[in-house]
């Protein structure tokens, strides 16, 4: 079963309405989204998601373009995130791909950048 990045874009936007429409019925949930720092649970839904789909989405082989779409999706559910929470989101970021038994990531000393590979991928 193939899943392109529309469907991955689709889930991300189900998952922001579903929010909003939380927010909407239980006014005392607004106030657990003014939270500064986001719960990790949340975000590793989002990174589950994305990271999902990895092995079908070659643009998605890049840490900082995860990293973008995940903090965009918390954004847009209500969370005002600042440059130490984003690095927060990162770091919880690389540690799920390094727990990740299908994934390795490795530093492009060239892009200055973490480049996210398929285990098998990288098999010789």
């Amino acid at each position: 079963m193939s899943i392109d990045l529309s469907s991955i874009i689709t889930a991300f936007s189900a998952l922001t309405a579903l929010i909003i429409i939380i927010v909407k019925l239980n006014p005392k949930f607004n106030n657990y989204l003014q939270k500064k720092v986001p719960v990790i649970e949340e975000i590793d839904d989002i990174i589950d998601i994305v990271l999902d789909q990895f092995p079908n989405q070659d643009r998605l082989n890049n840490l900082d373009i995860i990293l973008e779409k995940v903090v965009e999706e918390l954004r847009k559910a209500g969370y005002k995130l600042d440059e130490q929470d984003k690095q927060k989101v990162k770091n919880r970021l690389k540690a799920k791909i390094c727990n990740n038994k299908n994934l390795n990531l490795k530093f492009d000393s060239k892009k200055k950048n973490y480049i996210i590979e398929s285990k098998q991928k990288s098999k010789p």
